[in-house]
């Protein structure tokens, strides 16, 4: 769930105790034990492992005598690693040279067949499993930033790069309360048509996945144009993932018999601004939920005290009947919806279907919707 939690470029980096020096004295071998088994759970839940430049994982020991930090960290890819000692530095103006970057990922009409074979398998691997080959085309996708084809080892912050190249004495350094933002689009191939003829195969249901996604990560500033990609990337991948699994955990928990043709609505992403830093966090909440829930789980995961004004609930919106179109209905072309329309009357919307025999799995992430004011 924590992972849910965090956008593009925020992970789990390892664990921290708070005990009496005695205690955390015998508590050493199982909080070795707590940090390799949790990032056994990390790695199973990842869709997509980002590179990383080593293997390390911390933990961060707190005397609650003295407030003595000790931090020492073990590679968590050698089970028989031993501990090694870090210098724990905790720096408030670092997070200040972090970018923010944000997308929209659109998935159009995406078909799920369900196979014979399949038909006993549960919903979330049916439904997973479908999505596997989008996601790899995602992730091979073409990166633009801010519109503009980079090299891959390109700095990010181009600013930066052309201040180090000004001779010294000249050089201003620029401190920011909040995080630069920059704009990443994707552009995915077409899935390659094969010379070969059709592979005919029996389903027994077939689904269709449609939306859109609002995506956003953070990076350092000194990452490059690859990088910053890549952790977008990840961001969307893992958005979309999470959406399925809580609609999978939802469809189990509060039907027993499927209707043979029924629609869902996956739930829509909230950001969550954290005091006294730049960065945000978020969390997925159905139409059934408050914003209190969302406020209580944070309380209960994190122990953060938020409030109804640091929350962005309309990055997302789930969507109406009329914008959850069924395959075949008339839809109005992109100039048409473009010339009904003004720049302040674009909404997005969230929700996802699914069906029995030829099903609709109206998907959920997010329904682009043009209206006129």
């Amino acid at each position: 769930m924590v992972l849910r939690m965090l956008p593009g470029g925020l992970d789990v980096i390892g664990i921290f105790a708070l005990a009496a020096p005695d205690v955390m004295k015998n508590s050493q071998n199982k909080l070795r034990q707590v940090l390799f088994a949790t990032q056994k759970i990390i790695t199973k839940c990842q869709v997509v492992v980002v590179k990383q430049p080593h293997n390390d994982k911390y933990i961060l020991q707190i005397c609650s005598v003295t407030r003595k930090l000790v931090c020492r960290t073990f590679d968590t890819s050698d089970p028989k690693s031993s501990a090694n000692p870090a210098e724990w530095k905790p720096n408030q103006s670092f997070l200040d040279r972090w970018f923010r970057l944000n997308s929209h990922v659109t998935i159009d009409n995406l078909p799920i067949a369900v196979n014979n074979n399949a038909m006993d398998h549960p919903f979330d691997k049916q439904l997973l499993s479908g999505t596997k080959e989008y996601c790899d085309r995602l992730w091979n996708s073409v990166g633009l930033v801010n519109g503009q084809l980079r090299r891959p080892d390109d700095p990010l912050d181009g600013a930066q790069e052309a201040s180090r190249k000004r001779p010294k004495g000249k050089e201003k350094k620029v401190v920011s309360s909040e995080c630069r933002s920059m704009s990443i689009d994707l552009l995915m191939t077409m899935p390659v048509v094969s010379t070969q003829p059709p592979k005919i195969t029996d389903c027994a249901a077939s689904m269709l996945v449609r939306g859109t996604m609002t995506c956003r990560a953070y990076v350092h500033s000194k990452s490059t144009a690859a990088e910053a990609i890549d952790t977008l990337k990840a961001d969307a991948i893992r958005s979309l993932i999470s959406r399925c699994d809580l609609l999978c955990e939802e469809v189990m928990e509060t039907e027993e018999d499927q209707d043979p043709k029924v629609l869902y609505e996956t739930p829509k992403r909230v950001f969550v601004a954290l005091k006294n830093s730049p960065l945000s966090m978020c969390d997925y909440v159905f139409e059934s939920e408050s914003q209190q829930d969302l406020i209580d789980r944070f309380k209960e995961l994190f122990g953060i005290e938020i409030e109804n004004e640091d929350l962005s609930t309309e990055v997302e919106h789930l969507p109406t009947e009329d914008d959850l179109m069924k395959p075949g209905q008339k839809k109005k072309s992109i100039e048409d919806i473009i010339a009904a329309s003004t720049p302040q009357s674009v909404t997005k919307y969230i929700g996802l279907a699914i069906s029995g025999l030829m099903a609709i799995v109206a998907a959920g992430l997010s329904y682009m919707y043009v209206s006129q004011d």
